[in-house]
C-alpha cells in the first residue's frame, strides 16, 4: 500500500470517528451546548486550508460561513431565553 493510500485511510478513519463523536454528543448532551463545537469546524477548515495549501477562502465562502454561525448563535440564544422563561 502506498503512503498516499495509507494517508487517505487514516484521514477517513479520523473523520468517521469525528462523526460518531458529534452524533453521540448530540444524543447525550444539550444541543445548545454542543452546536458551537460543530460550528468550530468551519474555522478549523479555513485554518487548515490556509496552513496546508496556502489558500484563503473567497468572499462568498466567508459570508456563507458568517451566516451559518450567526444563525446558530441566534438559535442558541433563543433556546436559552425559552428555557429561562417559566411556563404559564
Amino acid at each position: 500500500m502506498t503512503a498516499d493510500a495509507q494517508a487517505r485511510r487514516s484521514a477517513g478513519g479520523r473523520q468517521s470517528a469525528a462523526i460518531v463523536a458529534i452524533t453521540e454528543a448530540f444524543r447525550y448532551g444539550n444541543a445548545s451546548a454542543v452546536a458551537p463545537f460543530e460550528y468550530s469546524a468551519l474555522a478549523w477548515g479555513i485554518g487548515l486550508d490556509c496552513f496546508i495549501w496556502h489558500t484563503t477562502p473567497g468572499t462568498r465562502t466567508l459570508v456563507g460561513g458568517a451566516i451559518i454561525i450567526a444563525s446558530g448563535i441566534y438559535l442558541i440564544r433563543k433556546e436559552q431565553v425559552r428555557e429561562a422563561t417559566p411556563p404559564p
